[in-house]
């Protein structure tokens, strides 16, 4: 029984970080005493930013005249959260782990490994809403002046709500699983994937944030009123969301609602587990059969080779670098959607900005401060792709490639500056629509541009002084790289907040405009881009000589 209890241990907590608890985590010498206070201080300030935002949130919806509905939009947005991103997440910790073959030799039946696999996934998600969705919960109450009991049923919430969702989702992936074709679209399903968590977190950002301007307009609190009826049209097609919801009610029945809530998500559980097992161990079976009949095929093949660019190629090589990895994938497109949520954050917190409001020079101020940082985020974010030491234990092949030093240098420079180029836009979009000042969103985007050409320009001169070429795993080399990229941001916060502060000075004393300001910024920018771009070219091709892959 032991044995058993110790290998189901091992199975959640290899598909919860996909490596070994014992063996992997604590026999490898890794000095990472500098990830606790860094990860506690991202976490109080991330805190602080949610809490501003239920603030703003709770104004809007008036709270105390609307409190059910309110506690109901809470509990059907994490419902919401937990199943389209557990969708990704559970395909993962499933079938795209590399401990299949481990697991098959534990003394374990389906429906245990199956349960074990789940319960990772359920560890995962309760961490997401304590930080999420909890700190909302808990100003829920103190504003209502809410008992003891409330927070008791909050915490018996935070437990039992992730199950419903993960059991539709947990369908929803045996049932895909069945159906697709594996061996033949295996990489793209896996970039596929990495897209869906980022792409529904953008529709949740863009969505609040057009959810703020429309209500905080004059007169068109119609949004609201939709809005606070959303949780019960979800109910009546669903009849136990009814008890969810009724949580957040007084007395008996708030207690009656959560014993009805957990019992049936407990009873769902149980039966996807006792039904899904079979299942689970077809398609289990049939994804090993097709995983390892793939076959990379070259349709084209030299005719392709000829008939493109020696910078064509290079370009098509670093895409591949990039896209065939998925973990590299998420944490792109994670940052690129990190950025739009810090210009929605300084809006919701306070409820919105009104419509024709006459831009002051304090406010013009707080904005160019803000496009300034996030461009500058923008040009630090990109020095984590690192672009040299993402190659790995392959970059020789970069050196026996029969092209230039300087080819392979614009490629990778040029890659990094589309995603960079994108990021900008999407900013300067979301930015133009929030403040409808498209003037300034314009200037972001140039000035993003121009950033992000110099931090790129920058990795790549650091990527060449010390590469990190003999990383193992993805996980593994955006941990060794955690400290420098770390640094990298600081230097950027740094070098934004001088900017902002010299853009102050000039704009109250020095009697400049808006304008020029902006103008003699872009100048600048330009100037230290051309200089760090000669000064690129000239140390890779030395420094490609001696560095060894």
């Amino acid at each position: 029984m032991m044995r058993g209890a110790w290998a189901l241990f091992e199975v959640i907590v290899r598909g919860q970080y996909g490596l070994s608890y014992l063996t992997e985590r604590y026999k490898k010498n890794i000095d990472s005493r500098w990830e606790i206070p860094a990860t506690l201080v991202l976490l109080v300030l991330l805190e602080w930013m949610i809490v501003g935002v239920y603030q703003g949130a709770y104004h809007l919806l008036s709270l105390e005249d609307h409190p059910g509905k309110v506690f109901s939009i809470l509990v059907l947005g994490a419902i919401l959260w937990v199943f389209f991103s557990s969708v990704a997440h559970m395909m993962r910790q499933l079938y795209f782990t590399n401990d299949i073959e481990w697991v098959s030799g534990l003394p374990l039946s389906s429906s245990e490994v199956l349960g074990a696999r789940m319960a990772g996934v359920w560890l995962g998600q309760i961490l997401v809403l304590i930080v999420l969705w909890l700190p909302g919960l808990i100003l829920y109450g103190m504003q209502l002046h809410k008992g003891v009991g409330f927070y008791i049923l909050v915490a018996d919430l935070m437990l039992s709500l992730p199950f419903f969702p993960l059991v539709i989702s947990g369908w929803f992936v045996l049932v895909v699983v069945r159906i697709v074709p594996w061996g033949k679209y295996r990489q793209q399903i896996e970039r596929l994937l990495s897209l869906l968590f980022p792409l529904f977190s953008f529709i949740m950002i863009m969505s609040i944030n057009g959810f703020m301007m429309n209500a905080g307009a004059s007169g068109s609190f119609t949004w609201i009123t939709k809005l606070l009826d959303v949780p019960n049209t979800f109910a009546s097609y669903f009849y136990p969301l009814h008890w969810a919801f009724g949580i957040g009610s007084n007395g008996v029945t708030a207690w009656v609602n959560a014993l009805l809530f957990d019992s049936f998500s407990l009873c769902m559980m149980v039966v996807f587990l006792l039904l899904g097992a079979p299942l689970y161990q077809r398609g289990l079976q049939m994804f090993r059969n097709s995983s390892g009949s793939q076959r990379y095929t070259r349709k084209k093949g030299k005719q392709g080779l000829r008939s493109r660019s020696l910078f064509r190629l290079m370009l098509k090589r670093e895409y591949h670098l990039l896209m065939d990895t998925p973990f590299f994938v998420a944490q792109t497109l994670v940052q690129l959607i990190g950025l739009p949520l810090f210009i929605a954050i300084s809006f919701i917190r306070g409820g919105g900005i009104e419509e024709n409001e006459p831009i002051s020079v304090m406010f013009q101020m707080v904005i160019l401060w803000g496009s300034v940082i996030l461009c500058l985020l923008m040009g630090g974010m990109n020095s984590i792709l690192r672009t040299i030491s993402r190659e790995g234990r392959f970059f020789y092949l970069s050196k026996v490639l029969p092209v230039p030093y300087k080819v392979q240098i614009a490629a990778k420079y040029t890659f990094s500056m589309m995603i960079m180029m994108f990021a900008c836009l999407l900013v300067s979009v979301i930015q133009g629509i929030l403040i409808s000042d498209w003037i300034l969103a314009s200037w972001t985007l140039v000035l993003g541009i121009l950033t992000g050409s110099l931090f790129s320009q920058l990795g790549i001169l650091h990527d060449l002084w010390r590469p990190n070429l003999t990383w193992q795993s993805p996980k593994e080399l955006a941990k060794q790289l955690g400290l420098g990229n770390l640094l990298f941001m600081i230097l950027s916060l740094f070098l934004g907040g001088t900017l902002i502060f010299l853009s102050w000075i000039l704009l109250k004393f020095g009697k400049l405009s808006f304008i020029e300001i902006q103008g003699i910024w872009t100048l600048l920018l330009i100037g230290l881009h051309v200089w760090t771009g000669k000064g690129v070219i000239a140390i890779a091709n030395r420094r490609y000589q001696t560095i060894q892959g």
